[in-house]
């Protein structure tokens, strides 16, 4: 490496912040984000809620806009 480069941070320098209102950022917050999931299709709704519970949201799901 010659004197224009400049190394690489280290593992141990970088700073790792949250994306604030990501569900990545639960752990700062005393809530989760909540999300309602509307499709008339019960398959698509369990699917899609599934998926968002393992990424940290409270999910609501609808069968309807009623």
């Amino acid at each position: 490496m010659n004197a224009s480069q400049t190394a690489p941070p280290s593992a141990d320098s970088r700073i790792l912040v949250p994306i604030p209102g990501t569900a990545k950022d639960l752990s700062l917050n005393t809530m989760a984000t909540r999300i309602l999931v509307v499709d008339d299709e019960r398959v698509v709704t369990e699917v899609v809620e599934r998926y968002l519970k393992l990424e940290g949201y409270d999910v609501a799901i609808a069968g309807d806009g009623a």
